[in-house]
């Protein structure tokens, strides 16, 4: 009986441990967005008084209303999400379609192929930049958005990311489908897409929070206010001698909303999707 207690106190003692090691985890990642939250409600003098003030005396929506009529931030909301549900729309495409390929379609040189494509990866994206903005260039692309979506639709992430979760359905649907005389489209479509629901929307979430921040690509293909972005836009706000960080957390704020609604709306989705990609290889 007393060997019994033992070791159910020292599992209690372990969840209890491990209970509070997770929420100080919690506490350090969430204590600079209450810090930005609680600073987007300051005026400015408050942001750079000594010692540091953690709540402010009046909570103000002036620093809201100053970043949404005077820098256009409406303008550039509308920018960034044409620019994310493009590429997202985009890389859904043709990252499904290559990486169905790359699960269940034979042809000459399939692996080495694949192989190559994992070994791409591997180069940083900044060394690409150039060879892309000269071809957006040439094609009279740049401060379009097309030159924002296109060059961001290809992922060989995707591509792999996919072709895992087609590699993790069972192959028993695909051959009943061809025995009912379904082609490899009808497969993709029909049975392949479907089943693969979690795969799409974890790549969706991983694509929509990769655009929705990216500030270099739009910054060197951009070269007027119309076609500008919300990451140039909070960029612009931090000057080179004094920065208004009352103003800067405001925006932060309200670039990080989406991004905290995209994923509470598919976190289930995209939770099963990484736990489960992978399992076949």
């Amino acid at each position: 009986m007393t060997k019994r207690i033992r070791k159910k106190w020292e599992a209690e003692s372990v969840t209890i441990i491990a209970f509070v090691v997770l929420m100080t985890g919690l506490l350090v990642m969430l204590l600079p967005f209450l810090w930005m939250v609680l600073t987007s409600f300051k005026t400015y003098g408050e942001t750079v008084q000594i010692p540091i003030v953690w709540f402010p005396k009046k909570y103000t929506l002036e620093n809201y209303e100053y970043v949404l009529n005077n820098m256009n931030f409406l303008l550039y909301y509308k920018n960034s999400i044409i620019m994310v549900v493009g590429v997202i729309a985009g890389q859904l495409m043709v990252c499904s379609l290559s990486g169905y390929a790359f699960a269940r379609i034979p042809f000459r040189f399939k692996n080495q192929l694949f192989l190559f494509l994992m070994a791409v990866l591997m180069v940083p994206g900044q060394m690409t930049v150039i060879a892309r903005y000269l071809l957006i260039y040439n094609l009279k692309l740049s401060d379009t958005y097309a030159g924002l979506i296109l060059p961001l639709i290809p992922s060989i992430f995707g591509t792999f990311l996919l072709r895992q979760f087609f590699m993790g359905i069972p192959g028993d649907l695909e051959e009943a489908a061809k025995i009912d005389g379904c082609n490899y489209w009808g497969i993709y479509t029909r049975i392949m897409l479907p089943l693969a629901k979690g795969g799409l929307v974890t790549l969706a979430i991983f694509t929509f929070n990769a655009t929705w921040n990216d500030l270099m690509w739009p910054l060197i293909i951009t070269n007027t206010e119309r076609y500008r972005v919300l990451s140039v836009a909070v960029a612009a706000i931090k000057g080179a001698y004094d920065t208004k960080n009352n103003l800067l957390m405001a925006a932060g704020v309200m670039v990080t909303i989406p991004c905290v609604a995209v994923f509470a709306v598919g976190q289930k989705q995209f939770i099963e999707g990484v736990a489960t990609t992978g399992i076949k290889g």
